[in-house]
């Protein structure tokens, strides 16, 4: 178990790191935080459904989910489109 002493300072040793590393990749607007968002759109777009990307950043609901992310599931009709295109005529 860690004391708040032990896990603030272990906060800022990553966050100092973090920042750090992203000033010499000459990335210094991608913020840790940031890092958040970008597995759970990667679920999504190999498919997975919301249950499974509530999970991912322990979401309360899936609805939570669906308030932040619902913009990258495909619509209805992408998914129509995709599903006819992959028909051989």
């Amino acid at each position: 178990m860690f004391t708040a002493r032990t896990a603030t300072r272990r906060t800022r040793t990553l966050w100092a790191t973090w920042a750090e590393g992203s000033h010499l990749a000459k990335y210094p607007t991608i913020k840790l935080h940031d890092l958040r968002y970008f597995y759970p759109s990667g679920l999504i777009a190999a498919g997975c459904d919301v249950v499974a990307v509530q999970r991912s950043p322990g979401h309360s609901s899936a609805t939570v989910t669906l308030n932040t992310y619902a913009h990258l599931w495909p619509t209805a009709e992408e998914r129509t489109r995709t599903a006819a295109g992959s028909h051989a005529w």
